[in-house]
């Protein structure tokens, strides 16, 4: 579940942000007192946020709360809360949260597009070595279930036909692995 995200107006008074580049900074907090002008010496037109190296996700903490940076560019540059929707990166890089690298999309799209995981066999997405018939085999995930798209002798045929599936399947959000 995605935390409500403080309105449009509130963020562009807290925050800078550079829609080509994807960068935050913080802004000075004007009519300042005690609390505020200590904030201001620490954080005022410093870098907002910080990369999570678990996710590798941007994250900022405004008014105690913490929310991820891309659902943040989204609500400055569009005025929406993209609420139980996915913020997705269309390039992959979770850190590049430039406006052109955005676009909403259903949690099922937003799968779509991951890369290859870490523990991966053979390294490459949707390709795995199936002991008993000594074969490479190609699948998808299509709507939560997987699609067998073949049996190879090699993982780079196996690969290939993962490419030309997920291309067919997926659309615009098929992410074949072979990038960050």
């Amino acid at each position: 579940m995605n935390i409500p995200l403080p309105s449009q107006k509130y963020l562009i008074e807290r925050l800078i942000y550079h829609p080509s580049s994807g960068e935050f900074f913080w802004k000075e907090i004007a009519e300042c007192s005690g609390k505020d002008a200590a904030w201001n010496a620490k954080y005022a037109g410093k870098v907002a946020g910080v990369v999570c190296q678990r996710y590798g996700y941007r994250r900022m903490c405004i008014d105690g709360v913490h929310y991820r940076a891309n659902r943040i560019a989204w609500r400055i540059s569009t005025g929406d809360d993209p609420g139980e929707l996915c913020i997705d990166h269309i390039d992959g890089d979770k850190s590049n949260d430039a406006i052109a690298n955005l676009r909403l999309v259903t949690h099922s799209e937003n799968m779509r597009n991951r890369g290859s995981q870490s523990n991966s066999s053979s390294g490459m997405k949707g390709i795995y070595w199936h002991k008993r018939d000594k074969k490479w085999i190609a699948r998808a995930c299509v709507n939560g279930k997987f699609q067998c798209l073949g049996r190879f002798e090699t993982a780079e045929e196996a690969f290939e036909a993962y490419k030309k599936g997920v291309s067919n399947i997926h659309g615009e959000f098929a992410n074949h692995g072979d990038t960050k």
